[in-house]
């Protein structure tokens, strides 16, 4: 596909058809795809061993996947939000809290919601079994709980598995399984129901058929009658019912009001909008039901239909097995198996069970992801600097001012700061990718205890989805602008080959913290963690976790304008950016005619980074870096010693004050002494404490 547009995927949800399908692309990437996924949170849980989990049998991270790694694998940019609607005319996909996302190709797994949520007091008083991540959040607080009575409304397969999982967690506690119909299990044989209810029996769970739920108060759920059945907690598995957000999109519908779709897996009307999983049926299967299995089962077919429709190729319709074997965890060692009529319940059924489980699991997590081809991508962000040495060779006599300053000071009839700030994008999130670059190039004014006042924006927008990149991008820009009450005075764009964001900005340099101002004696802290290079790098490996990514983009995103709070008690500050570390400590420190010393154990690293830095991590810029410092470094072999050259993208201040206050500026910006100012005596700037 070379010389064609690219064009965009977008995979919303991350349910157990999406998870095949980014291994698919993570063992063959489609050509002239750029692949989007967007979560409301970045694991995705297999609904399969949810009742082990709520036993108690297995922990949470069992069944969970991290799909930020395998994603990231595939090639594909994550975004963690929630869609509020898709506009299948426009090819829109509408976000809380974000600008829209255009697509050409847009494939639906988000699941479905639980029937009769409307009931009175339902929201408000029980736990639905949708969305599942919701329901896991409060299993686990309810783990630390001894209710005296549970009641379970829904007698369908997960109802019933969520009667045996509360009664295996809560022994001592009464649990009540109600259903609305004359029996439970309505849609399976005689022989077998009466076998689950024997089951039910034995398990000491009170089954309550013929009862129609009224509403749910804090006391338990009222009957039509009028009568209380008491119940500390209610759980409301009544089945599935079309998710919500769907049906505000008003997709074309099936009987029960599940997304159409037809037997390819493309949304009916919408050849380029797909859907799988338990927010739609196929119209050769609207009786389908809705469980796990036929996600798991659609998975393959739907990457290979979504590569085929990329490449216009004919897509394969799906097949859904007709008889599907049910296997029902009892919770006391032991599960059901059930299929054709006949039916066996062992612990040897549960252990196979549970063998499948994990085998299903292990495919997208840990060993099991696919291997990452060799990666010679250069490093983007701050990374993607010209080297310092070929920098300040270039610059040594055609710039006035102090070398190494973040800002400069002009007098214009007063004085003001200005800085520019630029740098290409580490991500396709191009909302995400603005919000960083505008508070890191505010960043050089916050350091010099400036207010930036205006700002212009320089934006480079790839030619494809231009005008939509660039509203993304002026939504980043303009959150972090309008939070400070920095008015955009305007900018330039253009288009080019890849997206890269930056501003120019000013502000009234009453107070201007200049680099040179740091006193021998000064204590030296830090206001960030280190390591957005080594991280950044590792997550195109796909090998960094979607919460140490989300962690890291949090520290990214957070303004430095704490520091005007505290700009009188500062002698010096700078911001620590793509020359790493050492280099804009060693400028502070030449333009300061002092020395250095580092606490290398003090160091603050982000969550993911020691284990990156252990397998050999690091950014194609560090090199560079590190030679850019030598001879005026000496800091002994230490586990962290590369962090001194990573290069950072939104990272942190380095600020210097006296001891008698650093403490208390330590606080007010959440910062870590690292070290002190030292007079110098002609050796290194730049040493190691001695261990202590």
């Amino acid at each position: 596909m070379t010389g064609e547009a690219i064009r965009h995927l977008v995979l919303v949800g991350g349910g157990h058809a999406h998870v095949e399908v980014l291994r698919a692309f993570a063992m063959r990437r489609p050509e002239g795809v750029r692949v989007t996924v967007v979560m409301d949170r970045t694991t995705s849980a297999y609904s399969g061993m949810v009742p082990a989990f709520i036993a108690g049998a297995v922990a949470l991270s069992d069944l969970e996947i991290d799909v930020w790694p395998l994603a990231r694998r595939a090639g594909a940019t994550v975004i963690e939000a929630r869609m509020t609607r898709i506009d299948p005319v426009a090819k829109r996909v509408m976000l809380e809290a974000r600008q829209p996302l255009a697509y050409d190709v847009c494939s639906l797994d988000i699941g479905g919601s639980v029937a009769g949520l409307e009931t009175n007091g339902v929201r408000a008083n029980a736990i639905s079994t949708r969305p599942l991540a919701t329901l896991l959040d409060r299993m686990v607080a309810l783990s630390s709980a001894s209710p005296q009575s549970i009641a379970v409304v829904g007698s369908g397969p997960a109802g019933i598995e969520l009667a045996f999982s509360l009664r295996a967690r809560f022994p001592k506690s009464r649990v009540a399984l109600v259903e609305r119909a004359e029996t439970i299990l309505p849609d399976v044989g005689k022989r077998y129901r009466r076998r689950v209810l024997s089951v039910l029996v034995e398990r000491n769970i009170d089954v309550q058929t013929r009862t129609n739920v009224a509403s749910v108060t804090s006391q338990g759920i009222v009957r039509a009658d009028g009568s209380l059945l008491e119940a500390e907690v209610v759980l409301w598995a009544t089945g599935a019912a079309p998710h919500p957000v769907l049906q505000a999109s008003e997709l074309p519908v099936a009987d029960r009001g599940f997304t159409l779709t037809e037997d390819t897996l493309q949304v009916a009307g919408f050849p380029s909008l797909f859907a799988a999983g338990d927010c739609a049926v196929p119209r050769s299967r609207q009786d389908l039901p809705r469980a796990g299995v036929y996600a798991v089962r659609a998975g393959p077919l739907l990457a290979h239909n979504l590569r085929q429709y990329l490449l216009g190729r004919p897509l394969e319709p799906w097949r859904p097995q007709r008889s599907m074997l049910s296997l029902l965890n009892v919770c006391d060692g032991t599960a059901l198996a059930h299929k054709w009529g006949v039916f066996t319940r062992s612990a040897s059924v549960y252990r196979w069970k549970d063998s499948i489980d994990r085998a299903w699991l292990d495919r997208y997590r840990g060993d099991g992801l696919p291997k990452m081809p060799p990666m010679e991508m250069q490093c983007l962000g701050c990374a993607a600097k010209v080297p310092a040495k070929a920098l300040e060779h270039v610059l040594m006599d055609a710039v006035a001012g102090t070398p190494g300053e973040d800002a400069a000071r002009i007098d214009v009839g007063a004085p003001v700061a200005w800085t520019v700030d630029v740098f290409p994008a580490f991500s396709d999130d191009a909302e995400q990718v603005a919000h960083v670059a505008t508070v890191h190039a505010l960043a050089d004014l916050w350091a010099k205890g400036v207010r930036p006042t205006h700002a212009l924006a320089l934006v480079t927008v790839p030619e494809a989805e231009s005008a939509v990149t660039f509203a993304q991008v002026m939504a980043g820009v303009r959150r972090v602008l309008d939070e400070h009450s920095i008015a955009l005075a305007g900018g330039h764009t253009v288009l080019g080959e890849t997206l890269s964001v930056g501003l120019t900005a000013v502000g009234p340099a009453t107070t201007f913290l200049g680099i040179d101002a740091g006193q021998v004696g000064d204590v030296v802290m830090l206001t960030r963690p280190l390591g957005t290079g080594v991280l950044l790098r590792a997550d195109n490996n796909g090998t960094v976790s979607g919460d140490d990514m989300k962690s890291a983009h949090g520290h990214m995103m957070r303004s430095h304008a704490a520091l005007l709070g505290v700009v009188d008690q500062i002698h010096t500050a700078t911001d620590v950016s793509g020359f790493g570390l050492a280099k804009h400590w060693l400028d502070l420190c030449l333009a300061s005619r002092c020395a250095a010393v580092v606490r290398m154990d003090d160091l603050p690293v982000l969550a993911g980074v020691p284990k990156a830095l252990a397998e050999g991590v690091r950014s194609t810029s560090a090199p560079s870096n590190e030679e850019a410092v030598q001879g005026l470094v000496s800091v002994d072999a230490h586990p962290l010693r590369p962090l001194l050259f990573d290069p950072q993208t939104g990272g942190g201040l380095l600020v210097t004050a006296a001891a008698a206050v650093a403490n208390d500026i330590a606080v007010a910006l959440d910062a870590v002494v690292i070290g002190r100012l030292v007079g110098y005596d002609g050796g290194p700037r730049l040493s190691s404490e001695p261990v202590r």
